[in-house]
C-alpha cells in the first residue's frame, strides 16, 4: 500500500466468521482495515541520526548564521516522536471519526 522511512502500511481484511449455529443471518461480515507497522528500532535510530547531525552541523558550521540549531533539532525531535506514537495517532483517529460521524455532508 506505502512505505516511508519509519514504517508500512498495508491493507487487509479481517475474515468474518459465523456463529455456531453457521447460520447465514449469524455470519460476521469480512472488514477491509489498514495495518501500520513501524520498523523495529526506529525511534531509536532517529535519535541517534539527530545526535550525528547536531554534531556534524556544529563541527561543520553548515548552519547559517542566526539559525538556533539545537532548536531545530529540538523541534524536529518533538515531531518525529509524535509519527513514530501510533497509538496516538489511533486515538486522534477516533477522535476525529467521533466528531464527523454524525455531519451527512462528510458521507
Amino acid at each position: 500500500f506505502a512505505a516511508a522511512s519509519i514504517g508500512q502500511v498495508h491493507r487487509a481484511k479481517i475474515r468474518g466468521e459465523a456463529d455456531d449455529d453457521s447460520s447465514m443471518d449469524s455470519k460476521t461480515p469480512s472488514q477491509d482495515v489498514v495495518v501500520k507497522v513501524q520498523y523495529p528500532g526506529v525511534s531509536n535510530s532517529i535519535e541517534s541520526d539527530l545526535r550525528n547531525l547536531t554534531m556534524l552541523v556544529k563541527l561543520t558550521g553548515l548552519a547559517p548564521k542566526g539559525l538556533f540549531i539545537d532548536n531545530v533539532i529540538r523541534v524536529g525531535r518533538e515531531e518525529l516522536k509524535v509519527e513514530c506514537d501510533y497509538v496516538r495517532e489511533m486515538k486522534n483517529q477516533q477522535r476525529f471519526q467521533q466528531l464527523v460521524e454524525t455531519d451527512d455532508t462528510l458521507q
